[in-house]
């Protein structure tokens, strides 16, 4: 606790000090922190490490010492941490792969279950970070620049003071405190980062400040970062295809019966290109503060803040009418050519005539604030009696504000047309020869704003808003030298609200408030864009005009207007033991966890606000055992039940309804029961060199409860359900057929894999002295599941690769640091949702590489390059594996900096 008190120390203590007094001769600074002697996950020693070598070292040395299954990336120097953004960092751990939101790490996935699955700590709380508008638990780790933090712990097994919430790991993040450094510190970091997709130079930079009394009794540390980022993209995306059976017209001018294809023939949605060019703001804040009043009280107050902002313009020129079953749609369609049909039915190079385009303007604005603060209490009562007391708040609010304008190309078998064009052909043809390069063409001109008319207005604003507040206290009684008893008791209060307004009328009136639907130059402008024509494209002027011009107003949309209070009150008792077993030592922890919680979930049915009241018990027991069999050998064995709270949007009574694609309507089920699972966790590491390990591990779940989808299919007009929730669609959708779906509790499913890493520094290389400066780190999860989504469709954990990878080399000397990374996620499933297995999505593999070199001018000055995604490497969304969905790259960034320390 204190960096000034001593404490009774058993072997397995002093070894641990003897350890860092070594780590200290090359250039650790570390200071004194409290180690229990039956502590069986021995607290991590506050120590700023100096390189990645010293900082893998640092880690190694602390999930060697733990009971549980525990991986751990420390900063490498001050306000320094390894990687651009904390997933990036994640993700070199075993079992951890990421999900990517412009080119930059997001959330994560932990041995194959998602975000869901995984809650996160900072500076000891539970939270939860958002940006723009959701419903899910999911924390957004690019919320935060990596720079702010100085330690990422990731542990996969649990024990019962751990707070209960996750069946795929806890990952805590710890942010700088004033007695983590050993003497007063002023560091500042600064870079320029290039996009090559972009073109554009942006900005990063960060510092920190640390200072200490003369007395070392009170400290402050107070550090800020603060980032630009320039993205640009453009890639296929059909929206899907389909294969419905399809009612084309027949007795249109090019109908020709020989061009019908037969029922279940596949087709693009949309045979089109997307493009985004997303700017990006981000700023952190972080305090604390530190004060031991006597020598064995300590209180740390620590305050954290961020603000996240960006605005994507995504334009599209979309062939709308391949996405439509019904009047307005395919049935005011012909097939002109299929040119090329594959061999599973699918018309890779067609054409359609009396086909409605759009050209759409988008533009979206995301934001999402952050702030937390967290006081912490450490007390020793009496020398073998203490106590931890935290109490803290944390609140996220996230905001979407969606526009869109659209110009529409009617055809001449659309009786909303009200423009007559110059051109009035509308025949479009795709080939998808190259999936990853499709080229679409049109029989008008689509650069002449003469063949264009306003079409439609869409605005959707979503807010979000999460608040957590926790007050918890832990206490430890020291029995013997062997033996810890710990007892706790946690209350938190979980808050989440969403709201979500629209203005989505069609625009289809001539002269409907004062606004013609005739397009001319001024209302926009020619565009290009790779991979597709030129064409013309209303600009935010336009949308401007037509939002104000009186004939749309929000209404709200009931099925996303959601509120949840979840309050959760657990207490546990766990003996923690540490003993000697001839010439083994054999520590651990055994354990159980109650905690009760209470749900109330509101939202909106048929125009009144519902509330349901739930409330439900767990007991989670855990047994957590560490055998050092030889001073290099540590067996591991965990087992434990643990629990996992479905996600806002599954529990709430509202629903939503999905318009576009298959027909949707998607209720919650405020009496879900939470994910429940019995976990095994079991590991053979070999540390056979100093700061080298080899290690196997296997783990399995068996998920008891895993709610399912029940689906059924009624028509619209049998719901009750308002047509004008149909919004634009309205006219094609009133008769038609949905699927109606609903949550309920489940069957489960079985989870198991391995998991083989391998670190060391290669001081064994022959030749000169600079060979022995090489080192490595690489790891292999391989993962297998099957889970019951419904009735008799089973299939893997959706995000779940069978297998990813993980390889680091690096060289390090005093100057010079330098490694090259190379992160593999094998294929997975992204969508299970549909019926029809032949739906299904699936996710490419991916490897992406990075480069990071950093030279050490002087003692206070180092310089530094990175280069992020050398490879450029796509990820790509296909259907059955060969019909592209959606892809998607940022192209490479690099960045130049430099950092100096008074």
């Amino acid at each position: 606790m204190s960096k000034h008190k001593q404490f009774k120390k058993t072997s397995l203590c002093i070894a641990i000090s003897s350890l860092l007094v070594g780590l200290s001769s090359m250039s650790l600074h570390a200071q004194e922190a409290k180690t229990k002697v039956a502590d069986a996950d021995v607290e991590v020693i506050q120590v700023v490490a100096r390189g990645f070598a010293d900082s893998l070292s640092l880690a190694l040395n602390t999930k060697r010492q733990s009971s549980g299954s525990v991986d751990i990336i420390m900063a490498e120097d001050i306000a320094d941490f390894p990687d651009q953004n904390l997933a990036d960092s994640l993700q070199r751990i075993p079992g951890v792969a990421i999900s990517r939101s412009n080119g930059e790490g997001s959330t994560i996935t932990v041995r194959g279950l998602n975000s869901d699955f995984t809650r996160t700590h900072l500076n000891g709380m539970q939270t939860q970070s958002i940006v723009g508008g959701t419903s899910s638990r999911t924390f957004q780790f690019n919320t935060f620049a990596s720079e702010l933090f100085n330690r990422l712990e990731v542990r996969k097994t649990t024990n019962a003071a751990m707070d209960e919430g996750s069946l795929g790991a806890t990952v805590s993040l710890f942010t700088a405190r004033p007695f983590d450094y050993k003497e007063d510190v002023v560091a500042f970091n600064a870079q320029g980062a290039y996009s090559s997709e972009s073109g554009d130079t942006t900005p990063r930079v960060s510092g920190v400040v640390s200072w200490t009394n003369d007395d070392d009794t009170f400290g402050a540390v107070f550090s800020a970062a603060y980032s630009e980022r320039s993205v640009y993209g453009s890639a296929p995306n059909t929206g899907r295809w389909e294969d419905d059976v399809l009612n084309f017209c027949t007795a249109c001018e090019n109908s020709d019966p020989a061009n019908q294809p037969p029922a279940g023939y596949w087709h693009p949605r949309f045979p089109r290109y997307v493009f985004g060019d997303a700017n990006l703001e981000r700023t952190g804040l972080t305090s604390s503060f530190q004060w031991l009043p006597t020598d064995s009280t300590q209180l740390t107050l620590d305050i954290l803040y961020s603000k996240n902002t960006g605005d994507t313009y995504g334009p599209a020129l979309t062939p709308i009418s391949l996405a439509r079953t019904g009047d307005t749609g395919l049935q005011q369609s012909d097939w002109v050519s299929l040119d090329v049909v594959d061999a599973a039915d699918s018309v890779i190079i067609g054409a359609m005539g009396d086909v409605d385009v759009r050209s759409e303007y988008v533009q979206t604005a995301d934001d999402g604030d952050f702030n937390q603060v967290t006081l912490h209490l450490e007390q020793d009562i009496t020398d073998d009696f203490s106590m931890k007391v935290l109490v803290g708040r944390s609140k996220s609010t996230g905001h979407n504000n969606y526009e869109s304008l659209i110009y529409e190309h009617f055809s001449d078998n659309d009786n909303r047309k009200n423009v007559t064009y110059a051109d009035n052909s509308s025949t479009v043809g795709w080939d998808f020869s190259d999936m990853l390069n499709p080229s679409t063409s049109y029989s008008f001109d689509v650069k002449n704003p003469a063949n264009w008319e306003v079409s439609e207005l869409r605005n959707d604003v979503t807010d979000s808003e999460s608040e957590t507040r926790t007050a918890k206290v832990d206490f430890d009684y020291i029995l013997t030298e062997e033996l810890t008893l710990a007892v706790g008791y946690a209350d938190e209060l979980y808050s989440m609200d969403t709201t979500r307004q629209q203005r989505n009328n069609p625009y289809n009136i001539d002269n409907a408030c004062g606004v013609s639907p005739v397009v001319t130059a001024a209302d926009g402008s020619v565009e290009t864009f790779k991979g597709t024509d030129t064409f013309f494209l209303p600009d935010h002027a336009a949308y401007v005009k037509v939002r104000d011009a009186g004939c749309f107003e929000f209404y709200n949309v009931d099925g996303s207007i959601r509120d949840a209070q979840e309050n959760s009150a657990s207490y546990y008792l766990q003996a923690k033991f540490n003993a000697e077993m001839g010439d083994m030592i054999l520590r651990g922890d055994a354990g159980v966890r109650r905690v009760n919680t209470d749900l109330d979930t509101t939202g909106i049915i048929a125009g009144e606000k519902v509330t349901v009241k739930h409330d439900y018990s767990n007991t989670l027991p855990s047994i957590n055992l560490a055998l050092e069999a030889t001073n290099d050998l540590v067996l591991r064995a965990s087992w434990a039940k643990v629990m996992s709270r479905p996600t806002l949007g599954s529990i709430t009574p509202a629903g939503s309804i999905t318009t576009f694609g298959e027909p949707k309507v998607t209720s919650g089920n405020p009496f879900l029961a939470p994910f429940k699972a019995d976990t095994t966790d079991l590991s053979v590491e070999w540390y056979f060199a100093e700061s080298a390990m080899l290690s196997v591990a296997y783990f399995k779940k068996d998920i008891e409860s895993f709610p399912e989808t029940i689906t059924t299919v009624r028509n619209w007009q049998d719901l009750g359900l308002d047509d004008s929730l149909l919004g634009a669609q309205v006219e094609d959708l009133k008769n038609a057929d949905f699927e109606v779906r609903r949550l309920e509790d489940g069957a489960g499913g079985d989870l198991d894999g391995f998991e083989i890493q391998y670190q060391q520094p290669l001081t064994f290389l022959p030749g000169p002295e600079w060979m022995q400066k090489f080192g490595i780190l690489a790891n292999v999860t391989l993962v297998d599941s099957e889970i019951t989504y419904g009735g008799n469709r089973k299939g893997p954990l959706t995000g779940q690769a069978d297998k990813s990878a993980n390889l680091t080399l690096y060289w390090e000397d005093d100057v010079i640091s330098a490694r090259i990374s190379a992160a593999y996620r094998g294929e997975y499933y992204s969508d299970l949702g549909s019926s029809d297995q032949e739906k299904w999505r699936t996710i490419d593999p991916t490897t992406n590489i990075d480069i990071s070199v950093s030279y050490q001018v002087n003692e206070n000055l180092k310089l530094s390059f990175e280069a992020i995604n050398i490879t450029d490497e796509w990820e790509v969304q296909w259907m059955q594996g060969r019909l592209i969905d959606v892809g998607n790259t940022q192209g490479t960034t690099y960045q130049f900096g430099a950092s100096y320390r008074l």
